[in-house]
């Protein structure tokens, strides 16, 4: 049983990859199309993605105001255009599977463990 979470970590890892990938792909198309919202929103990086000629500290708090928040309210400025809400639903739902995953993974090994003890 000691297997199980580990291959369920490795098989869940990607998904939590491709919401930090998610995430970059959604800020830069903001920084990209929809440059005003993305300086109202405090010029936010991502997670790997850093444009050049910002203020690292203020650019970190303004992704840990968006990071969230995204993921449970749509952006007005992503309301009105179609890839800009693919890439917030892509986001979304990598983080969910990742959410999800990784709960029910705790769960099993907390049954587990109490079977066994």
């Amino acid at each position: 049983m000691t297997a199980v979470p580990l291959v369920g970590l490795l098989f869940l890892l990607p998904f939590l990859f491709l919401s930090f990938i998610s995430f970059d792909r959604l800020v830069r198309y903001q920084h990209t199309n929809h440059y005003d919202a993305w300086c109202r929103d405090g010029k936010p990086l991502g997670m790997f993605w850093k444009p050049q000629g910002i203020n690292l500290i203020r650019s970190g708090l303004a992704f840990h105001k968006v990071w969230p928040s995204w993921l449970f309210v749509t952006p007005s400025w992503a309301t009105g255009d179609p890839a800009a809400m693919g890439l917030l639903r892509r986001y979304r739902s990598m983080v969910a599977i990742w959410n999800v995953g990784f709960l029910l993974l705790v769960g099993l090994v907390a049954v587990s463990s109490r079977v066994a003890g």
